[in-house]
């Protein structure tokens, strides 16, 4: 019998300490997109691939321009040119497969190397205003279903941050 009582006892105080964490949840994409920093992050990653696209442009300009000239000439030349054009065709179109086929991890680096410094902010932001606020957790809302608005502590991580 006292074992029963005693498991009910260590059952609720279990449930009451779960029941007193403090929680809360923010938006760390929203937070993200008003930080006066992120615009120039944004224009930087932005260039970035505009420049990468450019690049993969001039390939394809370079390739369809010798496809162009060796349909052309290709007729009037000899044996060895021909082969010789054929060589340089086939090793443009490798380089620009391989160019497009690493042009993914390209971007997705280059983004992580921009926005890793305002991510690592905003999680300095957020770990202030849990140990301040004493919360045990700290949830992103992208990863929630459900939370009522009086647990959303992005006003204080954004004050923070300081974002208005």
């Amino acid at each position: 019998m006292n074992r029963i009582i005693l498991l009910f006892a260590v059952i609720f105080g279990m449930s009451f300490t779960a029941m007193a964490q403090k929680t809360a949840y923010v938006n760390t994409q929203e937070l993200l997109g008003q930080m006066p920093e992120a615009n120039e992050a944004q224009k930087n990653f932005e260039a970035y691939y505009l420049e990468l696209q450019g690049q993969f442009e001039a390939m394809q300009s370079e390739f369809s321009t010798k496809i162009k000239e060796y349909e052309e000439k290709g007729p009037s030349w000899s044996e060895i040119v021909l082969e010789t054009k054929a060589n340089e065709l086939r090793d443009i179109e490798r380089r620009i497969n391989e160019f497009q086929g690493g042009i993914e991890a390209k971007i997705e680096k280059k983004q992580e190397e921009i926005f890793a410094p305002l991510l690592k902010k905003i999680q300095k932001a957020i770990e202030d205003v849990g140990k301040e606020e004493g919360y045990d957790y700290i949830y992103d809302a992208a990863g929630l279903l459900y939370a009522k608005d009086a647990f959303n502590a992005s006003n204080k991580v954004k004050v923070k941050l300081g974002i208005k």
